[in-house]
Order: structure tokens, then sequence, then C-alpha cells
């Protein structure tokens, strides 16, 4: 080994992340040596406490250098790498800047930081500069899928990816349809085994998994889309009606990332589905992620497993690390991570197509269901399933269509109307993903 080529790695964090990576990177060296032909050494790590650090991490080899001054990872001029694995942007971005202006290579999980455009900013600079800037582990933590559609799905051309790539709100929404139970109790179960932050917005409301789905697009399609523009809609009113309705129809509710491109447009969203239960996603349970793409050679494709965690993150961020190191041992360093670009715009309502589950409340009196009907003929929408669901109030009726394919355009014609209709409520609407192949 002591011929070996040398990487020293500098870690940013210490926390799920980062003791991950120096736990592998420890119990694995040998193999990494033996695999690449380089030896790899975390040799110093930035914690906000050593001492509690120390406590946490009993096994930490004692070579490795613990400070509460991350200029002390970033200056160091025998450090090739650093990894930040603190989360966050503000703070992420300033280290990652200035490792970069010292002319280190980057690699991190942080998806937040990566789907905004100081991230993106911050890729350009490595760039220009020569070094590299991975990110695999921002996606899905324990499945390589950016590196599959960066590699083996570069000479497909692919036109649609989607997914589970939330392990928080799959996980609630897995024990809600399972065990019928509401979603603030499973939340507080999830919190209690730390599924989910004292503060979930970032989950249960859609934007950790709209980040993701800014990656994946650009990954995918070669496409930059703003994060803003993504149409975002969380979980916090799923309800236990909406689910049992569902399965009754066929259908299990999941959080939906997804992306289309095609002729030069693309369009991304994320919401509740109604997925198919013989669609392979609707098998994806509890924390676990999976991501199904479709492709003009490859057809449709799903990678699987677990969207967080210590080890399966720690994993994939080694993988990044041992890539620079070939890099570096073959001077290759400097190419882009999403090294596939094009310009597209944004899809016309009137080409966004889906299927669409409406569950509406109205006054039970004669004529209103003549009336709800009217709405989708005046919006030229095709029905394929409606019915009366029983309820013990005798005074209101609960009425659930399922529609043909529409556009998102006659989706917004259908709600102008269902809003001036002071005797018509619609309760809930989830668009419905197609049926696997």
């Amino acid at each position: 080994m002591a011929n070996l080529k040398q990487i020293n790695i500098g870690l940013l964090g210490l926390g799920t992340v980062g003791g991950g990576v120096a736990k592998i990177m420890h119990e694995h060296a040998q193999k990494m040596s033996d695999t690449e032909g380089i030896q790899y050494r975390v040799s110093k790590i930035f914690v906000r406490d050593i001492e509690k650090s120390k406590a946490k991490h009993p096994g930490l080899p004692e070579d490795i250098q613990l400070t509460t001054d991350f200029n002390d990872v970033i200056n160091d001029p025998h450090i090739d790498i650093v990894v930040e694995a603190m989360g966050g942007t503000s703070f992420a971005a300033d280290c990652i800047e200035s490792a970069l202006r010292a002319g280190k290579h980057i690699v991190t999980a942080n998806k937040d930081l990566v789907a905004i455009k100081r991230g993106q900013d911050l890729i350009q600079y490595a760039q220009h500069h020569q070094l590299d800037f991975l990110y695999e582990a921002a996606v899905a933590g324990g499945i390589p899928i950016l590196n599959s559609l960066r590699t083996p799905l570069a000479s497909d051309k692919l036109f649609s990816v989607s997914g589970i790539v939330n392990g928080t709100t799959n996980y609630i929404l897995t024990k809600m349809v399972e065990q019928g139970r509401g979603f603030d109790e499973v939340l507080a179960e999830a919190q209690a085994l730390g599924l989910a932050e004292a503060d979930p917005s970032g989950d249960v409301d859609g934007l950790d998994a709209a980040r993701k789905i800014v990656i994946l697009t650009k990954m995918a399609f070669g496409v930059t889309v703003d994060l803003d523009t993504i149409p975002v809609k969380g979980i916090r009113h799923v309800t236990a009606q909406d689910i049992q309705v569902a399965s009754s129809l066929g259908y299990v509710i999941k959080l939906i990332g997804r992306a289309n491109f095609e002729d030069g447009t693309v369009y991304a969203e994320v919401a509740p589905t109604l997925v198919p239960k013989t669609h392979p996603l609707s098998t994806v349970r509890n924390e676990m992620n999976a991501v199904f793409t479709e492709g003009a050679a490859t057809g449709e494709m799903m990678f699987y497993g677990p969207g967080a965690g210590e080890l399966p993150t720690g994993a994939m961020v080694v993988s990044d690390i041992m890539a620079i190191g070939q890099h570096i041992h073959t001077e290759t360093t400097g190419q882009p991570f999403a090294n596939y670009s094009q310009e597209a715009t944004w899809k016309r309502a009137e080409d966004i197509q889906s299927v669409g589950f409406f569950h509406f409340e109205t006054e039970d009196k004669q004529g209103q269901f003549i009336k709800l009907v009217q709405i989708f003929d005046d919006a030229k929408v095709s029905l394929d399933k409606v019915f009366q669901e029983p309820t013990s109030d005798d005074t209101t009726a609960k009425i659930v269509v399922v529609t043909h394919e529409m556009s998102q355009a006659q989706l917004q014609q259908i709600n102008r109307a269902t809003q001036d209709n002071p005797e018509l409520t619609l309760i809930s609407y989830y668009s419905v993903l197609p049926e696997a192949k």
C-alpha cells in the first residue's frame, strides 16, 4: 500500500451522512485500495463539538484530526477532496466556495443547494477551474440514479422520469394506506423514529421532492428548470376517505415527482398521485425510494433502494470520492457531472395530459348530478367512472368522478366552474399515473 497514490479527504460535518462516509472509508479501506489502486484517507473533519463527536463515533480512527474551524479543512494543502456533509444552503455554499477557491474537488449530498442557482453557479465555477463537483447522493440517497442517467442511459432518448424520492412522505402514506391511520398520528410516529424532522414542512409539503426533481430533470433531459416554476403539492390534505376510495378503484396514493420532455418542451410537478396497483411504484413501501424511467430504447425501468440513511447515503458519497480519485489519477478532472444540456420551453397547459380523479360534495337534491356532469361536458372532458358514495347524512351527497385523459387547461376550466357553483365543493383532486406498459 506504501506505493499507492494517496488521496486525502476532508469532511465538513460528522452527522448522519458524514458519519457514514467516515465509517465506510475506514472499514472498506482495503477493498477500495485494491479496487482502485489508490489509497483514500479521511485526514480532517470539521465538527461543532469535538468531545461530543468523539463520544458519538467511538470507532473513529485516532489519526483523523477533528477541528471546530472549517478553514483547517479547506486550507490544508494536503487535502484533495472536500466532502460537504452539513446540509443547508448559505453556510454550506460559503464553505464550498472557499474550498473551490482553494483548489479542492467537491462531493456533496446537499440537494437543497444543488437545486438552486447558487449551487449551479458553484458547479459552473468548479468546471471552469478544472475541478470536480459530484452529488450522486443528492437524489434518492442509496440509489445510484444520477450516475445511471449520466452514463448507462446516456445513449437513450428519455422522455419521462418519475418516482418516489422522499422517504418521510412515503412512510407516512404507507401507514395511512395499510393501517387506516390519520396523517397527524403517523407524522408524530415518524418524528419519534427519526424519519421526519421536528419541522417536517420541507418533506410533507413536497419541497424536498421538488428539489430532487429539478436535479433529475437536468440529468435525464439536460434541461435546467427553475424550482419556483414547478407546481408542488404536499400530503397534508390526503384523507383516509381518499385512500379508501382510491383503493376500491385499484389505486394507492403516493407522493410522486415527475418530469416529461417532448418535442422541445418540458413539464415537471410534485403531487399526491393515484398510482395503479399494477404499477411497480405502487409496491414501494415505508421509507424506500424508487425512480421510474421511460426511454425510446430501454423502455420502462425502475431503480429501487433506500432513500436515506447513514450507510446507504454514505456509500453513494464514497462512490463520488472514488470517481474523483480516478479523475485525479488520469488527470481528467473538471468534467461536468451533468454533462448533457439542451434548451426547452415550459409545456403549455393545453398539452399537459393526465387522467383526473375528483371527489365532490354537494347538496343531496334532484338535479345536482346533472349539473355536475354538465361541468365536465362543457370542458369537453369524457368520463370513465362516476359514482355516489354512501353517507350517513341525508342532506349531502359525495360523488367521485374519474375522467379519461384531459389537459391541464380543461382541469382549470372545471375548477373555475366548481368554484362558481355555491352548491358544489371539490373535496380533493388527484392526477392518475398511467399504467405501466
